[in-house]
């Protein structure tokens, strides 16, 4: 290596002799750096000198002579080196003022570095501000802090970029990231705060990653993905599960199958709840696929039905649409259990079911009321004698005779009277007549009574008979009266319609009117309704009486002497008066 020292002393008698300061001064300075003679490089600067500072204090700096390339460094005002060196020097305040100084990313990073590896966070902090909200910076910044373990401190200088006004986009998500890694407690804060900023997919797969599902899926229903935050909330019930919003998404989400497997997961952790969420689901997802589930989960702990009679609020509520599988649903509920009134309502008002099913099922059941339901299904799907059967066993004797005369069968309602005379119950017998009247024969029901000897109980059907004989007869006459009054008013009316027509006087009846109104014409007229005279045809004009006969012809002439006018009819008179001018012209012409 070169002895500096005399290499200084050299320069300096050399500089007396040669003109070109500028080298010379330089490698002064820089040789006095080198033997650490800084008291001389001050003196020397302070005479007159062509010395490159800056060089020097670069060369300094590459050499690593902090202290003098502090000194001259300062001198030349180049703040970015200055900021490392005094980096170098543990002055890290000195360090963060020069830095504002110089206002450069690269120094802010290189100042930023040097007091976190110090554990000057503080001042760290500072100068990190001004670099994470450079989107290429950023991620340097945070993989420095997280190589050196400095997790806290780097979420502390994240949170406190938020606020900047230059904070973007990745400031937020990878906050966000950082938090599922080093601060899981005040994540669901942060996103709750700040969901609006983040990268939503990024975070989310940040989470699941870290297994926070609750933030999953709060995330997701920001995100709109409605479907995805109930999944989430079903497959990771234990952390990210709540009634209310599960309930809430439930309005919300699209999907069937999500519908379908919520009702199951409802099954088989939440059943308390089971009714609420099918209530929400009802409008929206099939009863049909809906029933099955309930009905064979768990269906050999719960029996056949299920979770069906647990359900049943819900099979009310979609009864309305009158499917045969919901109608059949309930009913078995209401069946099972024993729910006479119900089951009522429920058959009279939705019949879109297996009628005849259920009535076999209830045919021997052991409520009476339930086997009346059973009677009434019968004559409902038109099985009469099974239900007349089934009433005559119980001794309904009412539903007996209702069923009767809803068949309609002269057959079967003979078959049930003559077994009301045989068990000698001759008012079922009157009950049969009177009820059965429009369908039953009056000479049978005669027939009966009289030969069983049972005229007396006959008679208020007979009575009933003749009354309803009697008011057709008079609704007959009554019907045919005012039909020959309808015949009347018809014929006046087109008698009125010929006398007002003025065609009549100058061309006579026309075709129809000729046939449908009393005809004016000569005896031995032509068919076609004119006379052959000298010149042309003239209409034929007569009178012929209501039976449509010819009048006596010596009455009236074309050219003679008519009729008075006191003979005729209006129309008469009309046709008179036409004939008379049209021959009075013919014998001009």
């Amino acid at each position: 290596e070169r002895d500096w020292g005399i290499t200084v002393k050299y320069l300096k008698t050399a500089r007396k002799r040669i003109k070109n300061y500028k080298v010379i001064d330089t490698e002064i300075i820089y040789g006095l750096c080198r033997t650490n003679q800084l008291g001389e490089v001050e003196d020397f600067l302070t005479q007159e000198n062509e010395a490159d500072v800056g060089d020097v204090g670069e060369r300094c700096f590459d050499e690593e002579m902090w202290v003098a390339a502090r000194l001259l460094l300062t001198l030349a005002e180049n703040w970015p080196l200055l900021a490392v060196v005094l980096i170098h020097l543990q002055e890290y305040q000195e360090a963060v003022r020069i830095a504002k100084r110089a206002n450069r990313v690269k120094t802010w990073r290189q100042v930023c570095f040097g007091c976190a590896e110090a554990h000057e966070f503080r001042l760290a902090r500072q100068c990190g501000l001004h670099v994470i909200i450079e989107t290429s910076e950023l991620m340097e910044v945070i993989d420095f802090y997280q190589g050196h373990g400095f997790f806290q401190e780097l979420i502390d200088l994240m949170d406190q970029g938020l606020t900047h006004d230059k904070a973007h986009q990745a400031m937020f998500t990878e906050t966000a990231v950082l938090y599922t890694k080093y601060r899981q407690g005040g994540l669901m804060d942060f996103v709750k705060m700040w969901w609006q900023r983040v990268n939503i997919p990024k975070v989310i797969r940040a989470c699941e990653m870290a297994y926070l599902w609750a933030e999953v899926v709060f995330l997701y229903v920001q995100y709109q993905e409605f479907d995805n935050a109930a999944l989430s909330m079903m497959d990771h019930s234990p952390d990210a599960w709540n009634n209310g919003d599960f309930m809430d998404l439930m309005t919300k989400t699209g999907s069937l199958e999500v519908m379908y497997k919520a009702v199951k997961f409802y099954l088989k952790e939440v059943p308390h709840s089971l009714v609420d969420l099918l209530m929400i689901l009802a409008p929206r997802c099939e009863a049909t696929r809906v029933i099955p589930i309930l009905q064979y989960a768990d269906g050999k702990e719960l029996g056949p039905l299920g979770f069906l009679p647990m359900c049943k609020p819900y099979l009310r509520r979609v009864q309305e649409a009158n499917v045969p599988e919901i109608n059949q649903a309930l009913n078995e509920v209401l069946v099972a259990e024993e729910n006479v009134d119900e089951l009522n309502e429920s058959v009279d008002n939705f019949n879109n079911f297996n009628q005849s099913e259920l009535a076999v099922r209830l045919e021997k059941h052991k409520l009476i009321d339930m086997r009346q339901i059973a009677m009434r299904l019968y004559y409902r799907t038109g099985k009469f004698e099974y239900a007349i059967e089934l009433a005559k066993k119980d001794k309904l004797w009412k539903e007996a005779i209702n069923a009767a005369a809803a068949s309609e069968d002269p057959e079967l309602i003979e078959q049930l009277a003559v077994f009301f005379l045989d068990k000698r119950m001759q008012e079922g017998f009157t009950a049969t007549l009177y009820t059965c009247y429009e369908h039953f024969p009056i000479d049978v029901a005669m027939e009966l009574a009289w030969t069983r000897g049972k005229v007396n109980h006959f008679m208020p059907f007979m009575i009933q008979a003749f009354e309803e004989v009697g008011k057709r007869l008079m609704r007959l006459q009554d019907e045919r009266r005012e039909e020959r009054e309808r015949e009347a008013e018809a014929k006046q009316a087109i008698e009125e319609d010929i006398n007002d027509d003025p065609s009549v006087l100058l061309f006579g009846l026309s075709a129809p009117q000729m046939q449908t109104a009393p005809m004016l014409t000569y005896p031995g007229a032509t068919p076609s309704g004119f006379m052959n005279v000298q010149g042309g045809h003239v209409p034929q004009i007569g009178w012929t009486n209501s039976a449509g006969q010819p009048m006596d012809a010596t009455m009236y002439s074309t050219f003679g002497a008519g009729p008075s006018t006191e003979q005729m009819s209006m129309a008469s008179q009309q046709a008179y008066a036409t004939q008379t001018a049209y021959a009075t012209v013919t014998q001009i012409l």
